[in-house]
């Protein structure tokens, strides 16, 4: 139901047939499952939204480029995303690919002065919000509720993607035989793709 939901935001919104608040209530019903906004409620979640500008992408734009300033996190409304990176040698590595439902750039908010790990793009039209740092700083200057509510959830997954990677470090160290032919095929990947230069 909620795929229908967005196809027809995405169609209704190239037609201009919508308003901006009908197009902020579907949004949310989009948004609300998301794990950067548990713990906010709708009229938290509109905030969050109403800070952010509504913005397209057609198949093959770039939303932002590796070592682009990280000044903005995207919520993908409907389409997908592709995530890569520099290999340093000759193709970039394809990181993730992300649907609607999806956050980019998350970082973005919190940190100033850095840059974009990893390009994103669009592989198909994709409708997203755009929430820059700069919205999100007028958000917490006036110590808006959401805003807080958002930065305690991006502590909190920040922690367990740490968690993560330590037990996967972890099991990597404790066992490292039992994961060489993994490392080997990465190896010979990476020499494979120096031969190409």
């Amino acid at each position: 139901m909620t795929h229908t939901i967005r196809n027809n935001l995405a169609e209704a919104r190239q037609m201009n047939e919508i308003s901006d608040m009908e197009s902020e209530s579907i949004a949310e019903t989009v948004f609300d499952n998301l794990e950067i906004f548990q713990g906010l409620n709708s009229r938290e979640i509109r905030q969050l939204l109403r800070a952010s500008e509504p913005v397209s992408f057609g198949a093959g734009e770039t939303l932002f480029d590796e070592g682009d300033p990280a000044d903005a996190m995207y919520l993908v409304e409907s389409g997908e995303l592709e995530v890569r990176t520099s290999s340093g040698v000759d193709d970039d590595v394809v990181l993730a690919q992300l649907g609607a439902g999806s956050v980019v750039g998350e970082m973005s908010i919190l940190e100033g002065d850095t840059k974009r790990s990893a390009s994103v793009i669009a592989l198909c039209d994709v409708q997203a919000f755009r929430l820059t740092r700069d919205a999100f700083q007028k958000l917490r200057v006036v110590r808006n509720r959401a805003a807080y509510r958002l930065i305690l959830n991006l502590a909190e997954i920040l922690a367990d993607r740490r968690r993560k990677s330590d037990a996967r470090l972890n099991e990597v160290f404790s066992d490292p035989a039992s994961h060489i032919d993994e490392f080997e095929a990465q190896v010979h990947d990476l020499l494979a793709r120096m031969h190409k230069v």
